[in-house]
């Protein structure tokens, strides 16, 4: 997670480690919507008061498959007396890849400080952003209406920002453009000097 965004010119600060105990610890530890678990993150981190951007590790996941969620895209600001959130990340990632629980950690935190996917999963939705490529749904090879990173590779799946993570191929997705920077630095919770 540090050398995506270090590529970019940004520093990761001080992480701190905080167990969430007590009704929002066993709260989170049970697999819900994600609509719930939001709902759930908001009021932790709001009673936590924690500054920063706040990242929530779980063991599991629900729903089909997914690693990672924003709460906002982007997300409430964490400073005192706001309601704020967070992202969360599958733990198990930790143990059984961790260079993709890192990438995913990033592609995350970029939802929460602003970043939408670079192309959504059907080709037709692509970010605003000037210099980032879009696969489009004519790069559907396989023909099952869903574009994979491998299918845009050239196109755009190598952004850390892609809407899924490569399924044969083993590059990694650690690009983050200009573009993408210039809307990470206009964060309230990105400090700049």
């Amino acid at each position: 997670m540090r050398r995506i965004y270090a590529a970019t010119g940004l520093e990761i600060h001080t992480i701190t480690y905080n167990d969430l105990e007590g009704r929002y610890g066993q709260t989170l530890a049970v697999p819900q919507s994600t609509e719930a678990l939001c709902t759930d993150m908001r009021e932790a981190m709001s009673e936590a008061a924690l500054p920063g951007l706040n990242v929530v590790v779980v063991r599991h996941y629900a729903q089909g498959g997914l690693l990672g969620l924003s709460c906002g895209i982007p997300g409430f600001p964490s400073r005192p007396d706001i309601s704020n959130s967070g992202v969360t990340v599958a733990g198990f990632l930790l143990t059984h890849d961790p260079w993709l629980f890192g990438s995913v950690m990033a592609h995350e935190m970029g939802h929460y400080l602003g970043l939408f996917h670079t192309t959504e999963f059907h080709g037709l939705l692509h970010d605003p952003i000037d210099d980032t490529l879009e696969c489009h749904w004519s790069q559907d090879y396989t023909r099952d209406r869903v574009l994979s990173a491998d299918e845009c590779a050239e196109h755009g799946g190598i952004y850390n920002m892609f809407w899924s993570g490569p399924q044969e191929s083993d590059f990694l997705q650690h690009t983050v453009t200009e573009g993408q920077r210039f809307v990470l630095m206009r964060n309230p919770m990105v400090e700049t000097y």
